[in-house]
């Protein structure tokens, strides 16, 4: 019996890790998604906080604009607790919201009393706007798309160009 060890795969790893590392994304700029998200939710939040208000909800620090962008962040940069973000927050600030010196409790006792219905309504308002702006658009049916229609009753499929919001659609 020999005693050899068997052949690592570790080279296709690292070749493949290295492919990966020189091959740009196609994808929009981070900068040009943190504008796009700041247009498109600004309005909608603002139209909230008469609602923030009226609930008796303290706007210190931590007011609606900035707990929007923390839970935003928190989704779209991928940042994995709340601790990391709220030094983020420290540091850099979050989308729309410069640096801000805030506590980890204070963040946690926040999103504990935020009412979920102040999100809620700010993602109805973004949907309404969204299928206001996606009636508004004319772009050409890709060739598969118009392939698939003539022969299937319905088809789904997701809209995603490089410079403007993803949608989904079925026709």
């Amino acid at each position: 019996m020999s005693n050899k060890p068997k052949k690592s795969s570790v080279r296709h790893t690292r070749a493949v890790q290295r492919a990966q590392s020189k091959q740009q994304t196609a994808g929009p700029s981070a900068e040009n998604v943190e504008q796009w998200l700041k247009d498109l939710i600004h309005p909608a939040v603002y139209s909230q906080l008469d609602m923030f208000r009226a609930m008796g909800l303290r706007a210190r620090v931590l007011t609606l604009p900035v707990m929007m962008a923390f839970v935003l962040s928190l989704i779209w940069r991928q940042i994995g607790a709340v601790g990391e973000s709220v030094r983020v927050l420290n540091q850099e600030g979050l989308l729309w919201v410069n640096p801000t010196p805030v506590s980890q409790a204070g963040v946690m006792q926040r999103l504990k009393s935020l009412p979920a219905v102040l999100f809620e309504n700010v993602l109805s308002a973004i949907l309404s706007n969204m299928m206001e702006r996606w009636g508004e658009r004319s772009r050409p049916i890709p060739p598969a798309i118009a392939f698939a229609r003539q022969r299937f009753g319905s088809v789904v499929y997701w809209d995603s160009p490089i410079s403007g919001p993803a949608r989904l659609m079925a026709s």
